[in-house]
């Protein structure tokens, strides 16, 4: 009997020290709890965590993708000035050309206009000998005309009225003659005149 009953208190201290260690087992496994949820508490920040710096680097991605797309319209837009500044260049360089043309033909003017120049200062120089020439003839003529109307006035004296009336008629001539060059002489002058205004 009595060993019965130190087997039963065997048995019961054995019971309570599984039941300690099962204690000790449910607090270790409390304590994992624990720790687990710490852990999975940890995980979901952490995931957290990661999916703020996923949005912010989505962020800054399509941050650089629009930074990308206004650096290829500036670049194209710069392409378009570079164009129009080619275009500028082209077109200076035609009116360059132009303006040389011009200036080309210009010269080419002048080089016609100076010897227009030199040609009309030669007619002037005829002109001029011409005209002296006139007024030498006009001279010579005007002395004639004196010495004939001298004589004509000596004949006066002398002979009778009809030769006097041939004499006039002579001398009439002789005057419209004087007129006429006169006037040829006022001519070749007003055209000088006209030429040196020129």
């Amino acid at each position: 009997m009595q060993e019965m009953l130190n087997l039963i208190i065997e048995k019961l201290d054995s019971l309570d020290k599984g039941q300690n260690q099962l204690v000790g087992k449910v607090s270790n496994l409390e304590q994992g709890q624990k720790e687990l949820v710490e852990k999975v508490t940890k995980l979901d920040e952490g995931q957290k965590s990661l999916e703020q710096g996923q949005k912010e680097l989505v962020g800054k991605v399509t941050t650089l993708e629009q930074g990308q797309k206004s650096l290829e319209q500036g670049q194209k837009e710069l392409v378009g000035k570079v164009t129009t500044l080619e275009q500028g260049q082209k077109s200076l360089e035609q009116s360059q050309k132009e303006l040389v043309g011009k200036v080309t033909t210009l010269e080419e003017g002048q080089k016609s206009l100076d010897q227009g120049q030199k040609e009309l200062v030669e007619k002037v120089s005829n002109i001029d000998n011409r005209l002296n020439n006139l007024e030498l003839r006009n001279e010579e003529m005007q002395f004639d005309v004196t010495e004939i109307r001298k004589t004509v006035h000596r004949i006066e004296e002398n002979l009778p009225k009809d030769i006097e009336a041939i004499l006039g008629r002579i001398n009439k001539n002789v005057d419209d003659k004087c007129d006429a060059l006169n006037k040829r002489v006022f001519k070749v002058e007003a055209e000088i005149e006209r030429l040196n205004r020129q």
